[in-house]
């Protein structure tokens, strides 16, 4: 049913690990749904019998086989209809990114804002403690307030 075949130089060693090829007998895959033991089995099956499938069965769920059906059900369209499902895939797409992009810059703007809110923050921190050792060092509340640039009442609040 399933043969594995890697590819030999003429001293019959492997060419290259990597490369192999898997060749199926589909016919001869007969496992029903309640007998799939594993991805390839689930695979095996999807193709097989994907046809005739009317919905994707349970065993199938996953997120990967939910988009192979998907895909084969575009595959099948009419290339009218498909091309009409294309032409709204890309607006749909193109909104989206204009969404994001939108997003991003506006995310941006307020980084850089609160960077800035940030720096003046800090900024301002580290003049109150400048002002509070140079007043602990009894240095005149005037000549605190002329090189922090805090105003004399707020160097007097100071502990």
């Amino acid at each position: 049913m399933i043969r594995e075949v890697s590819l030999k130089d003429q001293h019959g060693k492997e060419f290259y690990e990597n490369l192999q090829m898997i060749y199926i007998q589909m016919p001869v895959f007969d496992k029903k749904e309640s007998e799939l033991e594993g991805r390839k089995d689930q695979w095996l099956y999807f193709l097989k019998n994907l046809p005739s499938l009317e919905h994707i069965p349970s065993i199938l769920k996953e997120k990967v086989f939910k988009k192979a059906f998907h895909t084969a059900e575009i595959a099948i369209m009419p290339e009218k209809e498909r091309d009409f499902y294309q032409h709204d895939l890309d607006h749909y797409r193109t909104y989206l990114a204009t969404i994001e992009t939108a997003e991003n810059k506006g995310i941006r703007k307020g980084i850089r804002k609160g960077i800035r809110k940030g720096i003046v923050i800090g900024r301002t921190e580290e003049k109150v403690e400048i002002a509070r050792n140079m007043k602990n060092d009894g240095i005149d509340s005037a000549i605190i307030a002329k090189y922090t640039g805090l105003p004399p009442d707020e160097i007097e609040r100071l502990d």
